[in-house]
């Protein structure tokens, strides 16, 4: 069904000023953010489509190609897509930075989540904070299988020191959706945490993430 053959308050423009953006569903919105299909295929099936071909934990990583594969999706739409993802990223980076994510951890794990939560093969991120826990910097540091042979402790205070850091959190994903560290995530977190006590720098946690899950291997390692 064509949306101008939708009844007035069902289509996704006049339900959102009626009741607000939250009423809206999944693909209500992007409807909205696409606004028109394509010829025999409305705006609400191609937002159902995207939906079905990317779930909303993969939207965040996706690129501009993958989302033109789908037929009706060009760059323009593609491209307007991408920009509301990454404001939605920054928005977390933001919330982060004005928040103490000590207190709020749900606000940093979040942004770690949607750093490299979705992504399809192992990052390592490492988060730089001040003495009030805020965010200074982060960067992906190392990619691949997360062991004592890639990533180097060197290289992660030296850019903790480069960047005025108090204390560090580290972070890398599991693609396979199972946060269970391995022995190798085990051991470079022992090193990170030798390494930062003797230079200054504690290391705050080590957290695997997935799409929906997360695991403390500093935690782990305490209890």
């Amino acid at each position: 069904m064509k949306v101008r053959e939708m009844p007035i308050e069902a289509r996704p423009r006049e339900k959102a000023l009626t009741y607000g953006l939250k009423a809206l569903t999944d693909y209500e919105l992007i409807a909205l953010i696409l606004r028109s299909g394509y010829q025999g295929m409305s705006v609400i099936s191609l937002a159902q489509e995207v939906l079905k071909r990317f779930p909303l934990d993969k939207l965040n990583n996706i690129s501009i190609d993958e989302l033109m594969s789908i037929k009706g999706i060009k760059e323009a739409k593609a491209l307007e897509l991408l920009v509301c993802f990454e404001l939605s990223k920054r928005t977390s980076l933001y919330i982060g930075k004005r928040e103490d994510v000590i207190s709020n951890p749900t606000a940093l794990l979040n942004f770690i989540k949607s750093e490299i939560g979705s992504l399809s093969n192992e990052q390592f991120l490492v988060v730089c904070l001040n003495t009030k826990n805020v965010i200074i910097k982060y960067k992906v540091m190392f990619v691949g299988t997360v062991d004592v042979t890639v990533v180097h402790p060197r290289d992660i205070f030296k850019f903790a020191i480069e960047n005025n850091a108090t204390r560090i959190i580290c972070a890398h994903n599991h693609p396979s959706g199972d946060t269970s560290p391995s022995k190798q995530d085990l051991d470079i977190t022992k090193v990170l945490k030798k390494t930062g006590e003797m230079v200054g720098i504690p290391l705050l946690d080590h957290v695997i993430v997935s799409n929906s899950q997360v695991y403390s291997i500093l935690g782990c390692l305490n209890q």
